[in-house]
């Protein structure tokens, strides 16, 4: 095997490379697998990132739970409208989802993925247009609705201050709010935070995204697998990501 991209190309933008050109923005969260089963998601940096660091989506904010539903939603809807509890630039939420997220349990979970919307205050109405019609009424006042920025833009190191779902592993130096490559699967680098890391060992995510250590907890969030010891803390050695 080589290092050929099988499948879909995507953007030009190797996987070695960073960027900040805007229209990579309607690529977000592409998949790009390698011939050597390696994976990669497109991704905005939220912050500066070093390679190495394992990385997470950006974080929710609770005024984005449980949202009220401002008119009722008709089967072949498009839009829908929501009063905020909190700011909105314009397009914020764009590849984003809105969910029904309670009310009646025959309209749970109906989710769609956001094309675009204004910007709007807090406490106003705001419109968003989806890209797929609705097949289930809502009905204001009776669902609310969860709003959920796209996992893959303003991605940051992961830190257990602010937890996340894990959306890959940084390759190379990122800057703040360039486009990038994420690693998800397959041989990685990553760095170990604790010494004598055993082979075959299922590995999970230290505090602060920047190491990775040999999981020991249910709770904990699996990066991947060694593939090889890795004796000292501080030094890098290869994974198998599991996060694809």
């Amino acid at each position: 095997m080589g290092n050929k991209v099988i499948g879909k190309v995507g953007p030009k933008l190797g996987i070695y490379e960073e960027s900040n050109d805007a229209q990579l923005s309607a690529s977000l969260g592409q998949l790009r697998e390698m011939d050597d089963g390696r994976k990669f998601r497109l991704c905005k940096a939220g912050e500066a990132i070093v390679a190495t660091n394992v990385l997470q989506g950006p974080i929710e904010s609770s005024d984005d739970e449980n949202i009220v539903i401002a008119v009722s939603i008709a089967v072949g809807d498009k839009t829908v409208s929501i009063t905020t509890a909190r700011v909105y630039t314009a397009n914020e939420l764009k590849d984003g989802y809105f969910m029904i997220d309670d009310g009646d349990a025959g309209k749970l979970g109906h989710i769609r993925k956001i094309k675009s919307h204004p910007a709007a205050g807090s406490a106003e109405t705001l419109v968003l247009t989806v890209y797929d019609a609705f097949t289930d009424t809502a009905v204001a006042g009776n669902e609310t609705a969860g709003v959920y920025e796209n996992p893959y833009s303003g991605v940051m190191i992961h830190n257990t201050a602010t937890d996340g779902p894990l959306v890959g592993v940084a390759i190379i130096d990122i800057t703040s709010a360039y486009y990038f490559w994420a690693q998800v699967e397959g041989p990685a680098a990553v760095v170990g935070g604790e010494a004598s890391i055993v082979a075959g060992t299922s590995l999970t995510v230290d505090d602060t995204g920047a190491t990775v250590t040999m999981a020991n907890g249910a709770l904990d969030q699996i990066v991947g697998r060694a593939m090889c010891a890795s004796a000292t803390s501080g030094d890098a050695f290869l994974a198998w990501l599991t996060l694809g």
